[in-house]
């Protein structure tokens, strides 16, 4: 999730573009991407608050599959109390939509949803899982035709190491690998070519280039070599070749949001990697699985499958994927609104990184739970925990402005500046501290 303010800035920025385009030749519609239902009921709420705040009449409903939304509009539009309505918030779906079980069903829906959305008489701003949303993009063309783009999302909590990753990519590492895929590609037509060849010869060919194009996102094409080698290991019944070779081709149709076949694919290579007595590897594919749940917001599979990880990489000695995992399981805790056990599992991923001298662990484990303090409004904790994330990211040398200056600038609005300096000066002193203890 994004911190508060900065979805209400967003929120304030969406409402000023709706209100700077006056009237309408078709109403535009916005979609919210979010999987927490925690998270959904406080922006929704927040948008329709903020939308209030500049003059607007907001209706909100709930979309259900049983009538035509024109229909669910004009028959909630009636109430004597919402005439002529400025904008709707779908704020959620009815249990009918959720049975929509199958990728073609779902798109189908709301293919029929955007038909009528032609007819309504105000903007639309609909809360959507990015798991629907991926579904629409890649089989209802009308739907995504439609919306145009507007679609915002609040789903970026767990790409936010990315942005402290200290490897990159180096320079001319990408020039480097496209040549090597061409050269590799020669090899491979060359040695399909030659008469009574070693399939091992090409297959060795094959998963070195597969790793190439998934490295370089050529997805489309580490999927369809993936699959070749996938029907050869299965052929010789090879499991811990053919357990490897499941797992990314799950990681791919992950990618893709493909989930049901992802997991799919993730569940068969579990099962042969138990089989064989791959624990690292289970480990793995366990934490990969408990990622995909979250990404779906299925947080009671989420959580329980981050634990069993989190206890087989620890009895492995994999400390560094289970303070991953750890921080993990705290950012699904804190999506459904369990602080207190996010704060736990943050605190236990600090003190694996704390012990391996991780620090770049260490100060998204403080950042994460300054978070936490901000959100429920206990300021004087969450400026100390800023001011720890801050000094480890100085440190390292990594940028931490949108992540740590803002909300400080956020909190000392919100305190008054004499509060805030009493708070901070603390802090100060406490700030080296609390990145050793």
């Amino acid at each position: 999730m994004l911190y508060l303010h900065q979805i209400k800035n967003k929120l304030i920025e969406l409402f000023e573009e709706l209100q700077s385009q006056g009237r309408f030749a078709r109403p535009p519609i916005y979609v919210i991407r979010l999987n927490s239902p925690v998270h959904r009921v406080k922006i929704m709420s927040l948008a329709a608050e903020i939308a209030r705040g500049k003059g607007m009449k907001v209706h909100e409903f709930r979309f259900t599959s049983r009538e035509p939304l024109i229909e669910q509009l004009e028959r909630e539009s009636g109430n004597p109390k919402m005439l002529n309505p400025e904008l709707f918030l779908i704020n959620s779906f009815d249990e009918n939509v959720r049975d929509e079980q199958t990728e073609i069903r779902v798109s189908l829906l709301f293919e029929s949803f955007i038909q009528d959305t032609a007819r309504i008489p105000a903007p639309l701003m609909i809360w959507m899982p990015a798991f629907i949303v991926d579904i629409l993009y890649r089989r209802a063309p009308f739907f995504w035709k439609v919306i145009g783009g507007k679609v915002t999302d609040f789903n970026d909590q767990n790409d936010v190491e990315r942005i402290f990753e200290t490897k990159r990519e180096l320079v001319g590492e990408r020039e480097s690998r496209a040549r090597r895929i061409t050269a590799l590609e020669v090899q491979l037509e060359e040695a399909r070519e030659k008469i009574g060849v070693v399939p091992t010869e090409t297959i060795s060919l094959m998963k070195v280039l597969s790793q190439n194009y998934f490295e370089d996102r050529q997805y489309e094409k580490a999927f369809e070599i993936y699959n070749e080698i996938l029907g050869y290991y299965t052929a010789i019944n090879d499991k811990i070749e053919k357990a490897t070779t499941l797992y990314q081709i799950g990681l791919i149709l992950q990618i893709w949001g493909c989930y049901d076949q992802s997991v799919h694919s993730y569940r068969e290579s579990l099962q042969l990697f138990s089989e064989t007595g791959n624990k690292p590897a289970r480990a793995d594919v366990t934490q990969q699985i408990a990622r995909l749940y979250q990404e779906l917001g299925e947080f009671d599979l989420s959580i329980e499958y981050y634990t069993i990880a989190i206890t087989e990489q620890q009895g492995l000695g994999k400390i560094e994927r289970a303070a991953n995992a750890l921080l993990r399981l705290g950012s699904v805790y804190e999506e459904v609104g369990i602080f207190n056990k996010a704060v736990e599992k943050y605190r236990e991923s600090f003190e694996l990184g704390k012990q391996h001298t991780n620090y770049r662990r260490m100060a998204i484990a403080l950042l994460f739970t300054a978070r936490i303090y901000e959100e429920k409004t206990l300021y004087k904790e969450a400026i100390k925990y800023f001011f720890a994330a801050r000094s480890l990211f100085e440190k390292l040398g990594l940028q931490h402005k949108e992540y740590v200056e803002s909300s400080l600038e956020t909190i000392e609005k919100l305190l008054g500046k004499e509060t805030y300096e009493r708070y901070a000066e603390e802090a100060r002193k406490n700030a080296g501290k609390k990145t050793d203890t």
